[in-house]
């Protein structure tokens, strides 16, 4: 904080005008007299704290303790034990909208133009309402042209349904999303359709890892661990030719034991390989 008041003074020319004590709660424990820098006029506040404010990072402390099915009263006497302080209902509220500010502005930042890849997929949470029931929560997985993953988003939903995801592609898009080169993601019906009306350009992958479990499914118990080794060699080819080659031994083979299995793979035929559509053959 001294250092950034130097900087401050430097920048404006303005004076420094010595330290105010104050006490700040933090999530590990309580800070008496805590020495904040300040200039003859008053117009310097160290960016690390919130004007006025009485905590530091209490907000995700409180965030964990809510996760773990703590009510506020309890999550109250948790937090006055620990920091030794007495925090009002008020103030366990006032924490929560700060932390859900922080939430919605994250969720609701500015994307990048361009993604290689994003990942959708939904998985179903027991979350805490009036009562505890399991709700679908949507993630959007991006990959960008540096190679870097991030959460672009996520969504809570009673269920998982290709128009939601829809949905959630155009909120995508005006957020600053113009170009996607592949989709991954499993077979929920409708959704190579709603990716192809957002995103008409893109390309859609059936994530494998869903293709391989639910082919596995169809075979005997003591093939599927086979059957996983020849998928593999797909999804691990050096080339397209290469994958293409895999793909037909692995229809060969299991299709002509396994009607179920001949039946699914013929149904993604076309968009199996889409994530080789950029490398040389």
């Amino acid at each position: 904080m001294e250092a950034e008041r130097e900087a401050y003074a430097e920048e404006h020319g303005v004076r420094k005008n010595g330290f105010y004590e104050r006490n700040l709660l933090t999530r590990w424990g309580k800070i008496e007299n805590l020495r904040v820098p300040r200039t003859r006029e008053g117009d310097f506040y160290p960016s690390l704290l919130r004007p006025y404010s009485r905590t530091w990072h209490l907000e995700d402390l409180l965030i964990e303790l809510y996760a773990g099915g703590m009510s506020y009263e309890e999550i109250r006497k948790v937090l006055n034990t620990l920091l030794e302080a007495t925090l009002s209902p008020s103030s366990i509220s006032r924490l929560t909208e700060i932390a859900y500010e922080d939430a919605q502005a994250w969720r609701s930042r500015p994307l990048k133009g361009r993604y290689l890849a994003i990942w959708l997929d939904a998985c179903f949470l027991n979350l805490r309402r009036d009562t505890v029931k399991k709700e679908a929560l949507y993630v959007a997985l991006g990959l960008d042209e540096e190679g870097r993953k991030e959460i672009l988003g996520f969504w809570i939903h009673p269920q998982e349904s290709s128009s939601l995801w829809e949905e959630i592609l155009q909120e995508l898009k005006e957020r600053g999303v113009m170009e996607v080169g592949l989709f991954i993601t499993d077979g929920l019906r409708g959704i190579k359709e709603a990716i192809r009306r957002a995103f008409p350009n893109s390309k859609w992958q059936p994530c494998w890892n869903h293709i391989s479990r639910g082919l596995q499914a169809k075979v005997r118990r003591e093939e599927s661990l086979e059957l996983a080794q020849d998928l593999r060699r797909v999804q691990e080819a050096n080339s397209k030719a290469e994958a293409e080659r895999a793909l037909e031994s692995v229809l060969e083979r299991w299709g002509k034991k396994y009607r179920s299995v001949k039946k699914a793979l013929l149904s993604l035929w076309d968009d199996l390989l889409n994530f080789l559509h950029h490398q040389p053959s």
